[in-house]
C-alpha cells in the first residue's frame, strides 16, 4: 500500500475548493482531516507545528530566486531557512541595497470592517 506524504496533505489543504452542493460542515471536516494529516499533532509538539507553519509562510514571502535556493537546501526548521536566506542575501546583495532587511508594514485603514467575524480584524 502506498503512503501519501505530509507534503501532499499540505498541498491538498491549501488547494481545496468548496464544491457545489457541499455543506460548510463537510468542508470544515475535510479541511480538518487534511490539516491533521499534514501537521500530525499526535507526532509533533505545538512548537514544531508552529515552526512548520512559520517555515511555509517564510518561503511564501521570499522572492522566487531566494525561495528556490533555500528550498534546494531543504531546511527542516524556520530558523534553518532564515539562516540560509541570510547566507544567500549576503552573497548576492550589497548590504545597503537589501530591501529584505526592512520590514514593510502597510498602513491599516481607519474604517471599521463590517464582516461577520470581528475577531479576524
Amino acid at each position: 500500500m502506498y503512503e501519501i506524504s505530509t507534503k501532499t496533505y499540505r498541498m491538498r489543504f491549501h488547494s481545496l475548493e468548496w464544491e457545489e452542493g457541499q455543506s460548510p460542515k463537510e468542508l470544515i471536516t475535510l479541511l480538518k482531516e487534511l490539516c491533521t494529516k499534514w501537521l500530525q499533532p499526535q507526532k509533533h509538539s505545538i512548537d514544531q507545528i508552529i515552526d512548520f507553519i512559520l517555515l511555509e509562510q517564510l518561503l511564501q514571502v521570499f522572492d522566487v530566486k531566494l525561495r528556490t535556493w533555500v528550498e534546494e537546501h531543504r531546511p527542516k526548521t524556520s530558523k534553518e531557512a532564515m539562516e540560509l536566506a541570510e547566507v544567500f542575501l549576503a552573497a548576492h546583495c550589497p548590504r545597503n541595497l537589501r530591501k529584505e532587511d526592512k520590514v514593510i508594514q502597510r498602513p491599516r485603514t481607519t474604517a471599521k470592517p463590517t464582516g461577520i467575524y470581528p475577531w479576524a480584524y
